[in-house]
């Protein structure tokens, strides 16, 4: 085997199934297969967060998206003529790629 390089690292947050965790180079194929053969990945498979309201379930690896605020916004309720309270937030959606591996 000539070189092995971690793509992530011990630690790192793994975002999906089928991430590139390590490359391995080699004098030939074999030895390569060989090589990949003795590379062991522990995964903890975290809870899948979709709306803030539910961030108790991943503790601390997450937080509530960012507020800005600018003026004063409880005079501008004050004023308004109408005011509609709720959740506003951004559905999940899920992109699939497509990609041939060439296993």
């Amino acid at each position: 085997m000539t070189a092995v390089e971690l793509l992530a690292k011990p630690g790192d947050e793994i975002q999906w199934a089928g991430y590139e965790v390590a490359a391995v180079a080699a004098v030939s194929e074999d030895l390569a297969r060989d090589a990949l053969r003795k590379i062991k990945v522990d995964y903890e498979v975290l809870p899948h967060v979709v709306d803030e309201r539910d961030l108790a379930k991943v503790g601390n690896r997450a937080k509530a998206s960012g507020e800005q605020v600018s003026g004063d916004p409880d005079q501008a309720f004050k004023d308004a003529d109408v005011v509609s309270e709720g959740f506003y937030g951004i559905r999940c959606s899920i992109i699939v790629v497509w990609r041939r591996t060439g296993r």
